[in-house]
């Protein structure tokens, strides 16, 4: 089951063919816990000046059977690193809207088509971030690769900030071992989002 999640951020991961079989159906929105915490403690805080507001799609077409398990990696990662900073909104207005102009593939699409479809909207910035899937190999102890592909688009000044696909190599044992595979994928998500964080700080730093 596809599965969009736009909220406190964005990211992609790159799972095994035996826990990915489903196919798609219509994206839906979540806001994930970090996000509600969050949006919760902000009313006893102290006001901390925002450096602008920033749009995240996160999506998620892993279809793994811990897809929650990577969701709350993700979004928790993404909120501390960026939402003390800067004002976090929520993301699927504006894929729904790319979506109607024709853009599916966020990824790869034209910076300045997508600057111009939001130059009168909220959010200063854009951030992009989708987990995909990968066939497992079939030969005992071969590798997956774990694939973040991250973009992040300064949508006033009409500016690419980021783009790279982030990726890391998860060593399986074999196929069936499903417990494995999640573990030594959750293991190497821990290792990737550190080179997230690197992608985050080369853009708003």
């Amino acid at each position: 089951m596809k599965k969009i999640i736009c909220t406190l951020l964005g990211i992609s991961l790159l799972g095994f063919a035996s826990l990915c079989s489903a196919a798609p159906t219509a994206p839906t929105a979540t806001a994930p816990d970090a996000a509600q915490k969050t949006a919760a403690s902000s009313d006893s805080a102290p006001a901390i000046a925002k450096k602008g507001k920033i749009a995240v799609i996160y999506v998620n077409n892993a279809k793994l059977s811990y897809d929650n398990e990577v969701d709350s990696l993700f979004t928790a990662n993404l909120t501390e690193k960026l939402g003390a900073n800067y004002t976090l909104l929520s993301g699927q207005p504006y894929l729904d809207k790319m979506q109607q102009a024709g853009i599916n593939n966020v990824a790869d699409a034209n910076t300045n088509d997508i600057t111009t479809l939001f130059k009168s909207d909220a959010a200063d910035y854009l951030v992009y971030a989708e987990v995909k899937t990968l066939a497992l190999q079939t030969q005992p102890n071969s590798p997956a690769t774990l694939s973040v592909p991250l973009k992040i688009i300064d949508l006033k000044n009409k500016k690419e900030l980021y783009n790279k696909t982030l990726t890391e190599t998860v060593a399986n044992t074999a196929p069936d071992k499903t417990s494995d595979a999640k573990s030594l994928t959750l293991a190497s998500l821990n290792d990737l989002l550190s080179k997230v964080d690197d992608g985050l700080k080369s853009a708003f730093n």
